[in-house]
């Protein structure tokens, strides 16, 4: 993990490019969610969890589509770029003389509320994992975390195949899959683009309907309503109670930050 003083410089550079991101968004009245670790600090730290170094957020689909839509149409500032060819969306600033960060920017689709349905949907996301990844990068990781046997067969697998098709046209097959597959009556929302563990999180589409407002450092940022039904499958019942991460978890982030 990066020292204390690192942290504050890091934690700088996230409030330039977090207040950058929700100019855009506020702007062009598209409606977003800080997420994980982000959203957690938001509501409890009223801004960084003081060991935390990254930042996500999270867009219903038809949200994220407006926001690309906008991405498309204007000319971002020098040293920031949006990264879309890879499952997690990356925001990503560099300055110079200054450690480059970036905000991991996840999307709700939808999922069928049948078993069966939703099964099928979460299989072919967790294939999609796989399949659409350009370097190997998500098999080092699941061997990383003790994966073996049949999950890793099972990415390598997808790996192999995606290696048949050109990126985009990967990509193509994914948003199609997500987008208009297994979507049930629109009742239940997972996160198409997040972790193996965050793609098992369901919650109903309601919690992305309404937003607010709040304080995070010195600024403002938007976080949805009922972000209740977000923080106790990540954190539990008592996620109001501080608890920094042990030391395995804290060799997983790091694992995680550099390979995903």
């Amino acid at each position: 993990m990066p020292s204390e003083p690192e942290l504050k410089v890091i934690h700088g550079e996230f409030l330039i490019l977090l207040q950058k991101f929700h100019e855009l968004c506020i702007s062009n009245n598209i409606k977003y969610s800080l997420l994980g670790g982000t959203l957690l600090g938001a509501i409890r730290e009223k801004g960084f969890i003081p060991w935390d170094d990254d930042v996500d957020v999270v867009f219903i689909r038809s949200e994220y589509e407006k926001f690309f839509a906008v991405l498309q149409e204007i000319k971002l500032d020098e040293g920031i770029r949006f990264e879309s060819l890879e499952r997690t969306y990356k925001l990503i600033m560099e300055r110079k003389g200054r450690p480059p960060v970036w905000i991991d920017v996840q999307v709700y689709d939808y999922i069928s509320e049948k078993p069966f349905s939703k099964k099928l949907k979460i299989c072919g996301t967790c294939f999609f994992a796989g399949f659409l990844r350009k370097h190997r990068e998500e098999l080092l990781k699941a061997k990383l975390r003790g994966q073996g046997g049949l999950k890793y067969a099972a990415y390598n697998i997808a790996f192999l195949l995606g290696r048949l098709f050109p990126i985009k046209v990967r990509f193509q097959m994914w948003n199609a899959f997500c987008k208009k597959w297994f979507c049930g009556t629109r009742k239940m929302i997972y996160r198409s683009n997040d972790l193996y563990r965050g793609i098992l999180m369901i919650s109903p589409a309601a919690i992305m309907e309404d937003y607010m407002l709040v304080p995070f450092e010195n600024i403002e940022l938007m976080v949805t309503k009922d972000y209740r039904e977000i923080l106790v499958p990540l954190y539990g019942e008592d996620y109001m109670t501080p608890k920094r991460y042990g030391e395995n978890e804290v060799k997983a982030h790091e694992i995680n930050r550099k390979l995903i």
